[in-house]
This record gives structure tokens, C-alpha cells and sequence, in this order.
């Protein structure tokens, strides 16, 4: 077959990988369709082919054409409503091939907004761009995915509990770690002598609110505190009292009740691990509470937030937590 005999509109789209201004307009279409809710300009823009991919975030978005149309049209109300912007888009195409890939920032009603991504693979069917594959995720951090790391803080303190010996007995009891909030930066503000005195004051506090609340200091390395009583009522009345002490430091509260080995003077086992991992999720100025201390909590007295399952890296499974508030 000679030269002659190539369609002219195929030749067209044979020359290589390059940016693609014609699929980038189709896109931004097919976005000003999708805020419309003008569905059929929306189902144009796909292919008909029974080989149409849609994946979305949810465990059971792999949807072919039919089950995404669908889904489309169910959810539609939800799709249409707020605002959207193009926060970057990339466009190529490689002769019948070519691939979108944009950041939108979508703007709900209540004033919530977040991020979100879109590829589209488009090849060209009878002389026209037609969507085959579509990818819509909303980008997350690995610390969401995979739990958060603990700080050095919280590092440092687990490291230096000790294996039990022969003597070690278990009890139950609920655990409290405190950690400063951005205390490198703090420290290097201050200087050496003002920081050691700041933190050197903030533990006494926090000691004598532990003692006061029948509590026990287990240790304090760094900037953090490890802290243990033997009710599930003394380890949050002492951490709410902490929150709320005045305090020029900001910190970040876990507390985690089960088994604990004793062990001379310290303690250890899973529920100090998992006590540590609650406390590197809490934001700064937060007190995280694990469900299993949630639930054994004297009924009126402590108010609690929504339940929040996380995953808490090192440790199996997912884990529900709560924000005492």
C-alpha cells in the first residue's frame, strides 16, 4: 500500500507523541458538560466500546459503560452541585492514542473543598476523540494510608523500655503519652537555657495535674511524657485537665487502655505501643481516645467526637479513635 492510499485524517494523528490542544479543549468540555449536568454532551464524550473502563475511589468503582452511566445518573444531583476548577491540566496524543491528566479543585455548597484527579485515555474512533478509560481519585498521603510515623519523641520513649524480667506482673490500665508540638523549631527559637527551663516547668505541671488525678509518672524523655492510671476516669480527667491547663506549648494527647506488663518501675507491652500510635495521630491541641477507652468511660461525664478509624502504621488491622472534647 502506497502513500496514496492513507487516509489523510489518519496521517494527521501518526506523527509521534506531542502536546495536544485539541484533546485539552474536549476535556475542558467535557468538565463545563459535567457541571451542567448536561448528561448527553457528558455521554458523548465516552466510547461505546465494550472495552469503556471507569475507576473510581470507591473499593467497587471498576466499572464498565453501562454500570458507570448508571452511577452517573443516580449520583448526578451531587455531581452538578458546588464549583470547580482547573487547578493543571496536560493533554497528548500519539497518533489514534491520547491522555488527559488534571488536578480540579471541586468547592461543595457548605464551603468544603478538596482536591481531586482525573486521567482520561481517549482513542479516536471514526475520525473522532472518544474517552476508552477514566481514572477519578482523590489524592491522599501515605501517612492517612498507611498510619502516621511517631515522632522522635515518641520513638525515643518506647525505645527505652525495658524487657520484663522474671518479676514482671500484668495489670490493666490506661495509658496517657503527651508530646510538644513542633519543639525543634521551638527549642531553636529559644536557645538552650530558656528552652530547658520551659520544658523543665511544663513537666512539673503536667506531673503534679498526673498526681493530682492519682496517676502515676512513668517517664519523660525529650519533650514527651509517659504517664499510667489505673482507672479509664483518672487517665481523662487528666488528660482534659492537661488540654486544658494553660500552657504556652502545644501538644498533642493518646490515651489507650488494656494489659500492661510492670516491669520495676516501667511498664510495657501492646497497649503502650498502641497508646504511642493514637498519640502521633492527634493534631496539635487534640486528645485522641481509643475506642476501648471510650467505651469503658463513666457514662455523662466525658463528651466524645465521632468515631474516626484509622490505620496505625506497625500495628494490624484498623484501629477506632475518638476526640475527647
Amino acid at each position: 500500500m502506497g502513500r496514496s492510499d492513507l487516509d489523510p485524517a489518519r496521517l494527521a494523528y501518526s506523527v509521534g507523541m506531542r502536546p495536544s490542544p485539541e484533546l485539552e479543549a474536549i476535556t475542558r468540555r467535557y468538565l463545563a458538560a459535567r457541571a451542567a449536568a448536561n448528561f448527553a454532551q457528558v455521554r458523548g464524550t465516552y466510547s461505546s466500546s465494550e472495552h469503556f473502563t471507569a475507576i473510581g475511589t470507591a473499593v467497587e468503582d471498576w466499572l464498565g459503560a453501562e454500570g458507570f452511566l448508571e452511577v452517573v445518573q443516580e449520583d448526578w444531583e451531587t455531581l452538578q452541585i458546588g464549583t470547580e476548577k482547573v487547578r493543571r491540566l496536560e493533554a497528548f496524543e500519539n497518533g489514534e492514542t491520547g491522555w488527559v491528566a488534571m488536578e480540579g479543585e471541586r468547592t461543595t455548597p457548605t464551603g468544603h473543598s478538596f482536591l481531586y484527579r482525573l486521567t482520561i485515555v481517549f482513542t479516536m474512533e471514526e475520525g473522532v476523540w472518544k474517552a476508552i478509560q477514566t481514572h477519578y481519585s482523590v489524592p491522599v498521603e501515605d501517612v492517612i494510608v498507611q498510619g502516621p510515623e511517631l515522632t522522635q519523641t515518641l520513638t525515643d520513649l518506647l525505645g527505652t523500655v525495658e524487657p520484663p524480667s522474671d518479676g514482671s506482673t500484668a495489670r490493666t490500665a490506661t495509658v496517657l503519652f503527651t508530646d510538644v508540638v513542633g519543639s525543634t523549631a521551638l527549642a531553636e527559637e529559644l536557645g538552650d537555657l530558656a528552652w530547658s527551663t520551659a520544658i523543665g516547668e511544663h513537666f512539673n505541671r503536667l506531673a503534679e495535674i498526673v498526681r493530682e488525678h492519682h496517676g502515676t509518672v512513668v517517664k519523660t524523655l525529650g519533650d514527651g511524657g509517659m504517664y499510667v492510671f489505673d482507672s479509664v476516669g483518672s487517665g481523662l480527667r487528666a488528660a482534659a485537665a492537661i488540654h486544658e491547663s494553660p500552657d504556652d506549648l502545644e501538644l498533642r494527647l493518646g490515651v489507650h487502655t488494656g494489659d500492661l506488663v510492670a516491669a520495676g518501675d516501667d511498664v510495657l507491652g501492646a497497649t503502650v505501643a498502641k497508646a504511642a500510635r493514637i498519640t502521633a495521630a492527634a493534631d496539635g491541641g487534640q486528645v485522641l481516645v481509643s475506642s476501648a477507652t471510650a467505651s469503658l468511660a463513666a457514662t455523662g461525664e466525658f463528651a466524645f467526637g465521632p468515631p474516626v478509624t484509622l490505620e496505625l502504621k506497625g500495628l494490624a488491622g484498623t484501629h477506632v479513635v475518638h476526640q475527647l472534647n
